[in-house]
């Protein structure tokens, strides 16, 4: 491939103290206005798909890159691959694209992956294969084998520092490393071996945003940082417009930024070691914003997200209430009367308002069929499609649910009360009852494989393949015919709906290809509007498999289904460390950057809801779908809402888009899929879920207020085996995060930054608290948090 490439211009460019020695100069209509995500360098090769930042890439005449790191540009094909020696490439550096006569500007990190030994000595017989499955990997055994040296076996890993659970898989026998004696709970009565990568990095260099005046910013920094990049928007600013000032950054917002109504400055720094966290600030109309009202509804990261099930949110129309007429259907898997009609209802009432929500994803809302269906899995139980995600149509609207003028009524209500709605798109799959099925045969995976077994939830090792069901084929999006249809098929409910965004089922089992063209056409779609649609995706597996689909040409995030776990464990089980979670919440970090657009979730309705573990209905070490069918789920121990509150306020308060299960807001119970999905109950709560409701009520509406919980730096305070305080802080004003997951009160003595000692203190959870100048006492009741808002 690389021998038929073509060459342009290519040119390096070394970067000092500031990363360019003039500033730039904007073009009138830029080819690309989001803030490019910044790109994460591989080992030793990076190829960059320039489409992702310039859609149309024969405008890129020449590129810019540090002298250490390669560059090899083919315009034709729209690539650039770059190559670097893995412990010579800067720690940051930018890539510069020329078009036009135009530059733009992308942050390029280094990778932060060290290089681990797995070594495993059998302690009798002679294994013919051994691989390790974990989360390395996915829990893919065969994403990894070991290799044969004498009598070991041998494997180099490249990961993130952090802790990974794994099992090593020898000749097939999940075993833990016997060479290793540290575990952790598998959450289901086991324990997985551990693999800790130590950050040999001591001091992290740090960024804080300290003044902004009418036209300058003021950034302090601390540990050393030698190197600063400082963009608008996607433009590189240069020494003229950055000056470095003891131990502090003074940028001079361009004259540009007062013509653009939402516009962004973000901040990056590093040393020759290690990257500091990164600064982001809003903009509007070249002005900082108050809260996130003024910072703009169109902003993806000011979301604060509901998620419900239509079929079971509010029945606004019981003339449309068809369940399937089938005695093998139990109640819970049928259709239970939710609709449009009962969603619009609620807007109009105030229900998403109220309690602080300014975004509604609502589950699929397309066709499905008029009959139930038996799952392939034992026990074999019959369903309904009353989730939506069986479609026979992705153009028409479900019946029971409404029609199309339903739907547009629902989008110019939400509009009018200032909420957006997200739409969830299935694309992976379709049931068999779709036209597409028998029209296009050849647009299908294969059932059957070629060594004769069903292709059916082989999750990884048929991963782009595999069906969810023997009724629900999967679609071939290597056949380009497919991904031209079915982006086409989503685009319909932009072009024709007005949707804000949409939630991608699936998204780890259909090809990138498909994924870069949706984007490209909603942003060609947009353009003219200026409107940004937030696509998040949900992928169960490990973050390095996550991250793979957030970039600039795919996801805006995904949902954070590994930092939940870990959340999960950490406020369910007193003997789990918030050590643990502060690593995961870092690690995070490290792969989606401080200020990310992943999606922080409550729960979700494919896992047990997280109350029915904190209140005693049900436990981790059982089949969270059985114990649905096989008893009533209840919360036993009121604890539990405390634990859940708990929870809630972390959701709200770290960086990424909190979203919030429907029922989360009250604690209602429910094991797995699908006693997690009964019918929203509005009224006649008790003591708890009232308590539960106005928590969530206050947090929201924090969140609104307090723009430093969405663009906030993050620093941890206390982490404990029982107490985590961290702080976000903002221009000035700061939230501080304080938790006690312990049964015993307790008693913390906080020392905040120092330039916040004048600073007066808002409690907003009725702890008990003093101050003296920069240091807090704070007493804390047993299971509860507080935050302390620093004005």
């Amino acid at each position: 491939m690389l021998n038929s490439w073509k060459y342009y211009a290519v040119f390096v460019l070394f970067f000092g103290m500031i990363a360019c020695k003039n500033g730039p100069s904007f073009p009138e209509k830029p080819l690309f206005t989001e803030c490019a995500i910044p790109v994460t360098l591989g080992k030793d090769s990076t190829l960059v798909l320039l489409a992702d930042f310039i859609p149309q890439t024969d405008l890129i005449d020449s590129v810019f890159v540090n002298p250490k790191i390669h560059p090899k540009f083919d315009q034709k094909a729209g690539t650039l691959l770059l190559t670097y020696a893995p412990d010579s490439a800067p720690v940051q550096s930018v890539l510069t694209l020329w078009a036009q006569g135009f530059s733009y500007d992308i942050l390029l990190r280094k990778s932060h992956k060290i290089a681990s030994l797995i070594t495993y000595a059998p302690a009798q017989g002679k294994p013919k294969k051994v691989q390790i499955a974990g989360d390395i990997n996915s829990w893919s055994p065969a994403s990894t084998e070991l290799t044969q040296e004498g009598e070991s076996w041998k494997t180099k890993l490249y990961l993130n520092p952090g802790r990974y659970q794994y099992k090593l898989v020898v000749d097939g026998k999940w075993i833990n490393d016997p060479a290793n004696s540290d575990s952790a709970s598998n959450g289901i009565g086991g324990f997985n071996s551990v693999l800790e990568v130590k950050n040999p990095i001591k001091a992290q260099p740090q960024l804080f945003t300290s003044e902004f005046t009418e036209s300058k910013i003021k950034v302090g920094f601390k540990n050393g940082p030698t190197k600063f990049f400082v963009f608008w928007q996607n433009y590189l600013l240069g020494k003229s417009d950055v000056k470095v000032s003891d131990n502090e950054l003074i940028i001079n917002i361009p004259k540009e930024a007062e013509s653009q109504k939402h516009s962004y400055i973000r901040v990056f720094a590093c040393n020759d070691q290690a990257e500091s966290n990164d600064v982001l600030v809003p903009l509007v109309d070249g002005n900082l914003p108050k809260n996130l009202v003024e910072a703009g509804r169109d902003r993806p990261e000011t979301q604060i997200m509901y998620f419900l099930l239509v079929d079971r949110f509010m029945n606004g129309d019981t003339s449309n209430d068809k369940p399937v007429i089938d005695k093998e259907i139990d109640f819970k898997s049928n259709y239970q009367g939710g609709d449009l009609a009962g969603v619009i209802e609620e807007i109009k009432k105030g229900y998403f308002q109220d309690l602080g929500f300014n975004t509604v994803w609502i589950s699929p809302i397309f066709q499905n069929p008029e009959l139930g269906f038996v799952e392939y899995p034992a026990p074999h139980r019959k369903f309904s499609g009353y989730h939506g995600y069986w479609p026979i149509s992705l153009k028409k609207i479900d019946h029971r649910f409404g029609d199309d003028q339903l739907f547009k009524n629902l989008i110019a209500t939400a509009h009018d009360n200032k909420l957006r709605v997200v739409m969830d798109y299935v694309a992976n799959h379709i049931h068999q009852s779709h036209p597409i099925a028998k029209q296009h045969p050849n647009w299908l995976t294969p059932l059957v494989l070629k060594d004769g077994r069903k292709n059916i939830r082989i999750w990884d090792e048929q991963r782009l393949t595999t069906w969810f069901d023997t009724f629900l084929p999967d679609l071939d999006y290597s056949n380009p015919e497919v991904i031209n249809a079915m982006t086409d098929t989503a685009l319909y409910w932009v072009k024709n709906f007005g949707v804000d965004g949409f939630r991608h089922d699936a998204t780890k089992h259909i090809h990138e290809e498909f994924w870069r063209t949706l984007s490209k056409k909603i942003k060609a779609e947009t353009a003219q509007s200026g409107r940004h649609l937030y696509q998040v995706g949900e992928t169960f597996g490990s973050r390095e498999l996550i991250n793979q689909y957030v970039n600039s040409g795919e996801m805006d995030g995904q949902f954070d289904f590994n930092l939940y776990f870990d959340a999960r464990g950490v406020f369910l089980d007193e003997k789990e460390s918030f050590e643990k979670l502060h690593a995961s919440i870092k690690a995070s970090f490290d792969y989606y950057g401080d200020h990310h657009l992943m999606a922080n979730i409550t729960g979700n309705h494919d896992l047990a809801r997280f109350i029915s573990y904190a209140g005693k209905g049900l436990s981790l070490n059982e089949d969270e779908k059985e114990a649905g069918w096989s008893r009533k789920i209840e919360v036993l121990d009121t604890i539990g809402y405390y634990k859940l509150m708990q929870l809630e306020a972390f959701v709200f308060t770290i960086p990424g888009i909190p979203v919030m299960y429907y029922g989360d807001e009250i604690g209602m119970p429910g094991a797995g899929d699908p006693d997690n999905r009964r019918m929203m109950k509005f009224d006649k709560l008790n003591y708890f879920e009232n308590k539960v409701r106005e928590t969530v009520k206050t947090l929201a509406h924090i969140r609104q207020d307090c723009p430093e919980l969405v663009y906030g730096e993050y620093q941890p305070l206390i982490v404990t085996q029982d107490a985590y305080v961290f702080i976000r802080t903002f221009f000035g004003k700061a939230s501080v995060v304080i938790f006690n997951k312990s049964a015993n009160e307790k008693d913390l003595t906080i020392q905040l930054p120092k330039r916040y000692k004048s600073k007066f203190p808002i409690l907003h959870f009725e702890s008990k608290a003093t101050k003296i100048q920069d240091v807090f006492e704070i007493h804390l009741k047993p299971y509860s948090f507080e935050i302390l808002s620093l004005r």
